[in-house]
């Protein structure tokens, strides 16, 4: 199915959304597809190739076989090869109309750098609530709609399933990890997703009004 799906969305605009892994994390880039009324996503992860072993038993999931099935994708050495997640990214590009890619800024300078030199235009999304909560509310807007419609990614349902959303003070949500064994949830899918959603958003406002995000390149 996911792969039929993503032939059928090869003519659509879509948005990007892209989490870089802290030390433990996956690195995540999703890919948002509005069309008519459903959006529709779909993501590519990357973990490092030295620490396969490590981290099945950390996070207790089989990234191995995950990466035998292309579920994920293993780079060079002990850490996440940002060079190798940007190579792969402008072949998506190729393959796919991406009009814009979220960031978070965290460690991203070098990769941003290099995809705005291959014409990609780069949104700094803000980490917080406050720029959470209006994609958190679309993205949930839609699931319960049925009009968020995925290719059944076993990590994505996987990061879905470690999610919680956490209101502040003002009642804006943000995607977090439960406090229950945090350390081997991963959230990074979803977390992409917000973003990839909130430049969907960007996009259907015809001001394009970038409240709380900035262009970059």
């Amino acid at each position: 199915m996911g792969r039929l799906l993503l032939e059928r969305l090869r003519p659509h605009a879509c948005y990007g959304g892209l989490d870089l892994a802290a030390v433990n994390d996956l690195t995540c880039f999703v890919l948002a597809w509005p069309v008519e009324n459903r959006v529709y996503v779909h993501p590519w992860f990357w973990i490092p190739g030295d620490d396969v072993e490590k981290r099945s038993q950390r996070d207790n999931v089989e990234y191995a076989d995950w990466a035998r099935k292309g579920h994920v994708e293993l780079t060079p050495g002990n850490v996440t090869d940002w060079r190798f997640v940007t190579a792969r990214i402008k072949e998506l590009a190729r393959e796919y109309d991406i009009r814009q890619i979220g960031f978070d800024r965290w460690g991203a300078r070098d990769v941003v750098s290099d995809l705005t030199s291959e014409g990609l235009e780069c949104v700094d999304i803000g980490q917080g609530a406050t720029s959470f909560n209006a994609p958190m509310r679309r993205m949930e807007e839609l699931v319960l709609s049925r009009r968020l419609i995925h290719t059944g990614h076993p990590i994505l349902r996987w990061n879905v399933d470690c999610t919680v959303a956490e209101a502040d003070a003002n009642e804006n949500l943000k995607a977090v990890k439960p406090d229950r064994q945090k350390g081997s949830k991963r959230i990074d899918g979803v977390v992409a997703a917000i973003m990839a959603i909130n430049m969907v958003m960007a996009a259907e406002d015809n001001s394009i009004n970038y409240t709380g995000l900035q262009v970059v390149g």
